[in-house]
């Protein structure tokens, strides 16, 4: 797997997490929402009721709505507390999910650095192979030029039977 494909499945994945942690986030935020709405409708409405019947009945009617807020007071409370839960909830489990993908995150740069000192291991190795070459070439190289002009010297000079005076004066032949 090339370092480019992996960072992109690295990142890939973190996006879809990421955007599974936004959608659990919202889900719970709307059934709080829709709760502490339905409470407060729910307690709007009870408390319209018993203002008009305090109204109509007088001391009766205030004892019994006082009854009423103090149930509705608790319903409220409950849904509160639903809300509450839903939201830490929530609040846990985006913190899984975030040490998830720091722990990959981790993972995933430890993975690249090896990958990065592998492959200039690598680099490395091949240029002092290479430089070895040149080198050897070089000498070589330089070999044949001593053996050319060592041959020409004698050539021009009239002998063509000059004894060569090191190995390297050798000039190449089909066999070398």
């Amino acid at each position: 797997m090339s370092i480019k494909n992996f960072f992109s499945n690295l990142f890939g994945t973190a996006k879809t997490k990421a955007a599974e942690v936004a959608d659990t986030v919202e889900q719970y935020t709307d059934k709080a929402v829709a709760e502490i709405k339905e409470t407060a409708s729910e307690l709007s409405e009870a408390t319209a009721k018993g203002l008009a019947k305090a109204k109509e009945f007088s001391a009766e009617a205030i004892a019994e709505a006082k009854e009423k807020a103090a149930e509705l007071s608790e319903m409220a409370g409950e849904g509160l507390a639903k809300a509450k839960d839903l939201a830490n909830d929530a609040v846990e489990e985006v913190k899984e999910k975030a040490a998830i993908l720091g722990d990959k995150a981790e993972e995933g740069f430890a993975k690249a650095k090896e990958y990065a000192s592998e492959a200039v291991d690598d680099i490395k190795e091949t240029a002092a192979d290479l430089t070895d070459k040149a080198a050897a070439g070089i000498e070589k190289a330089k070999d044949l030029a001593g053996n050319i002009v060592d041959e020409v010297k004698s050539k021009t000079s009239g002998t063509d039977s000059a004894e060569p005076t090191s190995p390297t004066d050798n000039p190449p032949t089909a066999n070398s």
